[in-house]
């Protein structure tokens, strides 16, 4: 690790970088690869695997840059990975080995594969285990590489499954669960277009009532005012059946675009972007379901399921047929009685 020249009282060290063997005069540059930090030093080291040394009489090695790697020792030069390995692939700075992916792909343990839809690209050095759902997504385990829609979009809020959390615990909103997020827990509705709702006064039965008595109004004021209402309709009889055509009109192509929206969601389309999907959920009324209108889940201590709603969907409407026919009945006697009694008291006068 010393040097002397010709003539010379002593030895001087080599300096940090250098190398000298025993009875050399001069001091040599480690080469490229090795590295000595040390002065006085009778030999180079080796640079690490995920470092290298680009030039001779290096004192330090320097780490690979970013998409850079050095799988062995000794190295003067880093690989780049896009080149070695394939374009999908990727490195942290001081990598011996190109064990990232870019942020389309994922790290399976082997192989960057493409990530599936509904997985979030923004970043690079995924693994399977920590894939981040967008929201609408939803995937049974940390280790499935199966990424699913969810039917009910709100349910599922994305994002990663926690170490110490199931998928539904980690990837379902409060008040879901179950595959999918597909299912309400107790005190909770489903809502078409919100998920899993609370079962409490402001959100699950507001709507319902306040319909129910806009309807209560309207039938008391037509029952309190039916000569007048008669009089009018009378006077302004042909452009309210104009208005009334444009209503149905109107009507029946709401319905049509919210069945279509359902089918387009059933058979794997997307979600329908806002401001459309708040304006389709404002006006679902006029499909006159029942059992979306009305949150049946809050009234039952068990869920309300396909069958309770199959028997009301189908017995509500000959339940209201049968009360319209005996309505019809009653005011048809009550008609010929008056009628009766009207001949009657003529021929007694």
């Amino acid at each position: 690790g010393k040097s002397s020249g010709s003539g010379a009282s002593q030895c001087d060290d080599c300096e940090s970088g250098t190398f000298a063997e025993a009875a050399a005069t001069t001091c040599s540059k480690c080469p490229a690869g090795l590295h000595q930090p040390a002065k006085g030093s009778a030999s180079c080291l080796n640079c690490s695997a995920g470092t290298h040394a680009p030039s001779a009489g290096s004192p330090t090695c320097e780490a690979c840059g970013e998409g850079y790697f050095a799988p062995k020792s000794g190295a003067y030069v880093c690989l780049k990975c896009s080149s070695e390995k394939g374009p999908s692939y990727d490195s942290l700075e001081g990598s011996a080995e190109c064990d990232r992916c870019i942020a389309e792909t994922y790290w399976d343990g082997d192989d960057c594969v493409v990530k599936p839809e509904g997985v979030v690209v923004d970043e690079s050095g995924t693994t399977l285990e920590k894939m981040k759902l967008e929201r609408g997504y939803f995937r049974f385990s940390a280790m499935s590489t199966e990424v699913y829609p969810c039917h009910h979009y709100w349910n599922c809020i994305g994002g990663k499954i926690l170490s110490n959390s199931t998928a539904t615990g980690s990837l379902c909103r409060k008040g879901s669960e179950g595959p999918l997020c597909s299912i309400c827990a107790d005190n909770y509705y489903m809502s078409e277009y919100s998920g899993c709702q609370y079962c409490g006064i402001g959100n699950a039965w507001l709507g319902p009532l306040l319909f129910a008595v806009i309807v209560l109004l309207c039938v008391a004021v037509a029952v309190c005012n039916q000569k007048k209402l008669m009089d009018l309709y009378t006077r302004f009889e042909d452009r309210l059946k104009s208005l009334g055509q444009k209503g149905t009109i109107a009507f029946v192509t709401m319905q049509i675009l919210i069945i279509l929206n359902t089918t387009h969601k059933s058979v794997g389309g997307k979600e329908v972007p806002n401001p459309y999907l708040d304006f389709l959920a404002f006006t679902s009324f006029t499909t006159l379901d029942v059992v979306a209108l009305v949150p049946f889940d809050c009234m039952y201590e068990t869920s309300f399921d396909h069958l309770d709603a199959l028997l009301l969907e189908s017995l509500v409407p000959l339940v209201m047929l049968v009360v319209a026919l005996v309505y019809a009945s009653a005011r048809k006697l009550r008609s010929t009685a008056l009628s009766s009694h009207k001949v009657l008291s003529a021929w007694l006068s």
